[in-house]
C-alpha cells in the first residue's frame, strides 16, 4: 500500500457505541472532562492525546472513536530515516509500516548507499569499481581503496595483489629464473643474443627486451621493452641494427639503414621495428656489420643492404636510397633480393663484411669479402667487381658440417666428430690452431673435441661443450683478470658452467644457464653486459 505522509488526521466514519459508560473521564486541553459531554457539534469535544483516537458529537454527547486503519500519524510524530511509516490500526493504536522511501541519514561513506531492508535502516557496499575520493575506488566491501581486491600489477619487477581492503601489497620479487614482471606474472627469459655493443633478449611471452648501445636505435631502450614486436621466435643482431622473425614468419628490423638493412624499402634508421618489404615463410634470420639475408623455404636464401664487397651474393646494383645520405659510392639493396648460385642452404651466418652458408650435402659456401682469407677458398682476392656476381665454391676439403659460423673477418664450422675448423683473420688468436696468422683455409681448433655449438664475434670465437662449459680464443676476456689479452687456443670462461645456450657479439658474450638465468661478459663500453659491473667474470643480467 502507497501511503501520502500528510499532516492531518483522517477521521473514521461514525459507529454504534454500546453500553458506553459515560462516567470515563479523558483529558482535554483545559483539564478533566466527562465523556458524554453534552456537544452540538464536534468542535464542542475535546482534542484527542492520542492520535489514533477522535472525539466525535454523537446524540448530543461526545463519544470516543478509533481512527479508520492506515490514518497515517502526523509527521512531527514521524521519526524520519527509520524506514517505517506510523499508522493507525484501527482500534485506536499506531502500528508501523515498512517504507522503503524513508531511507536512513547519509554516513559519509562513498562506498555504501543508505536504503532500507525490511523495515529496518542499512547500509550495503555499492557496486564494486564506484569511483570513490579523488583517485579510489570502491572495493565491493563497503570500503574505499585504490585497487580492487584480487586484482594483480606489476611494480616494476616484483608482482603485487590487491587486498580485500583494496590496497596493493607486494607479493616478493620476480624470481632469478623468472626475472620479467608483465603483465600480472612473472615470466622467464628464452634466449639472450649479443650485438655489436648492445643485446636482446626474447623473454618466454614472445617480446623483446634490449639493453646496451642506442646510438641508432638498435637497442631500443637499455632494458627495456622493443615496442612493436610479439610472438618473436628469433633474434639476429648487427653492429647497428637488429632484426626479429616472428611466429608468422615475417621479419622486422630497426636501427641503422644507412644501407637499407632494414629491407623496408623506405631509408632512413629506425628506433622502432618496421616490416622488411615483401619477406614471407622465413626460416632464419642473420645480420653482418651492415646487411641482413635470410633463409626461405627450399634453402633459398635473400639478402638486403651493403653489397660494397659482394657480401649479398648478388650482383651489386648502385643505388641512392631514398631519406639518406651518399655513402660514398659505396652500393646498397633496400630491398630482398635472392642469390642465384647458392645450392639449397641448410643454415646461414653472417660476419663483418662476409657470409657463409651450410648447404643441403653438409658442405660450407662462404662470399663477400676475402682480404683475410675468410672465404675459405685460398688466397685472399679483392671484392667483386660491380658487373660481376659473387663467386659460391665450396671449401675444400670441409664435410660433415653442422654448423657454420661467421665473426669479424673469420669462420668456423663444427663438424660432427665435435671438432672445429676455422679460417681467415688470426690476429687475435680467433682461429684457435696456437698462432696468430692468418689462414685462407680451414685449420682445426687445437684440442677441442667436444663442442656442440659454436659462435663467434669480431675477434673473437667460443664455443660450448657437451660437458655445459664455454671455452673461447681470441679476444675476449676468458679468465678471472683477464682484461682481453690475445688466447690463440680454447681456454675455459671461469667459474662458468652448466651453460645451455651461448651467444658472441663484438666484444661480449652471454650464456644462458640450466637455472634459466643469463649470464654476460666481456667489453661493458655501452652497458651491453646489463650487469652493471665490468667484464672480467661472468655476472648475471639485471633486468
Amino acid at each position: 500500500m502507497n501511503l501520502t505522509r500528510v499532516s492531518f488526521i483522517a477521521f473514521a466514519g461514525f459507529f454504534a457505541l454500546s453500553n458506553t459508560s459515560c462516567s470515563t473521564r479523558i483529558g482535554d486541553s483545559q483539564g478533566v472532562t466527562v465523556a458524554g459531554k453534552p456537544c452540538s457539534s464536534d468542535r464542542d469535544c475535546p482534542v484527542p492525546a492520542n492520535a489514533c483516537q477522535v472525539w466525535t458529537c454523537f446524540e448530543e454527547r461526545c463519544r470516543p472513536v478509533a481512527a479508520a486503519k492506515d490514518t497515517m500519524i502526523p509527521n512531527e510524530s514521524q521519526v524520519p530515516g527509520d524506514c517505517k511509516l506510523l499508522v493507525c490500526d484501527g482500534q485506536g493504536q499506531a502500528s508501523a509500516l515498512a517504507d522503503k522511501s524513508d531511507t536512513p541519514p547519509e554516513d559519509d561513506n562513498p562506498c555504501a548507499e543508505e536504503v532500507c531492508e525490511e523495515g529496518e535502516p542499512a547500509y550495503p557496499p555499492v557496486e564494486v569499481g564506484t569511483r570513490c575520493g579523488k583517485s579510489g575506488v570502491c572495493n565491493g566491501r563497503g570500503k574505499c581503496g585504490v585497487c580492487l581486491p584480487d586484482d594483480k600489477r606489476c611494480r616494476g619487477n616484483t608482482p603485487e595483489l590487491c587486498s580485500e581492503e583494496g590496497q596493493w601489497e607486494g607479493q616478493g620479487a620476480c624470481a632469478p629464473g623468472q626475472p620479467i614482471c608483465n603483465g600480472t606474472d612473472c615470466i622467464g627469459i628464452l634466449t639472450v643474443q649479443a650485438g655489436d655493443e648492445f643485446s636482446c633478449g626474447i623473454l618466454a611471452d614472445g617480446t623483446v627486451r634490449c639493453f646496451g648501445n642506442n646510438s641508432f636505435g638498435e637497442a631500443a631502450g637499455t632494458a627495456t621493452r622493443v615496442t612493436g614486436l610479439s610472438k618473436v621466435m628469433q633474434l639476429a643482431l648487427g653492429e647497428a641494427h637488429s632484426c626479429a622473425m616472428g611466429i608468422d614468419q615475417t621479419v622486422k628490423c630497426w636501427g641503422d639503414n644507412t644501407f637499407g638493412q632494414l629491407g623496408n624499402s623506405e631509408g632512413g634508421s629506425r628506433g622502432s621495428p618496421v616490416l622488411v618489404s615483401g619477406l614471407t615463410e622465413v626460416r632464419q634470420i642473420a645480420t653482418g656489420r651492415d646487411f641482413t639475408c635470410a633463409k626461405l623455404p627450399g634453402g633459398t636464401v635473400t639478402c638486403f643492404g651493403n653489397n660494397e664487397d659482394g657480401q649479398l651474393g648478388t650482383t651489386p646494383v648502385k643505388r641512392k636510397l631514398p631519406n639518406s645520405a651518399v655513402v660514398r659510392g659505396q652500393t646498397v639493396q633496400d630491398r630482398p633480393v635472392e642469390i642465384k648460385r647458392l645450392a639449397k642452404a641448410e643454415q646461414i651466418s653472417l660476419g663483418g663484411r662476409h657470409a657463409c652458408a651450410m648447404t643441403s650435402d653438409r658442405t660450407v659456401a662462404c662470399w663477400g669479402a676475402n682480404d683475410k682469407g675468410q672465404l675459405g677458398s685460398g688466397p685472399e682476392e679483392p671484392a667483386p667487381k660491380a658487373d660481376k656476381a659473387t663467386k659460391m665454391t665450396p671449401i675444400k676439403g670441409l664435410k660433415d658440417v653442422v654448423v657454420v659460423a661467421a665473426g669479424g673477418r673469420h669462420a668456423c664450422a663444427l663438424l660432427q666428430n665435435r671438432s672445429v675448423m676455422c679460417w681467415g683473420n688470426n690476429d687475435h688468436g680467433q682461429l684457435g690452431d696456437g698462432t696468430t696468422k692468418k689462414k685462407t683455409g680451414p685449420v682445426a681448433v687445437k684440442g677441442l673435441d667436444s663442442a656442440m655449438f659454436i659462435q663467434l664475434g669480431e675477434n673473437a670465437s667460443c664455443a660450448l661443450t657437451v660437458e655445459g662449459n664455454v671455452v673461447c680464443w681470441g679476444n675476449v676476456p676468458v679468465a678471472p683478470g683477464s682484461t682481453g689479452t690475445d688466447v690463440t687456443s680454447p681456454s675455459p670462461i671461469g667459474d662458468l658452467s652448466s651453460v645451455l645456450s651461448l651467444s658472441v657479439g663484438g666484444n661480449h658474450a652471454c650464456a644462458g644457464l640450466s637455472d634459466q638465468t643469463f649470464v654476460c661478459w666481456g667489453g661493458n663500453q655501452s652497458g651491453e653486459l646489463g650487469s652493471g659491473s665490468t667484464g672480467e667474470k661472468p655476472a648475471p643480467v639485471i633486468w
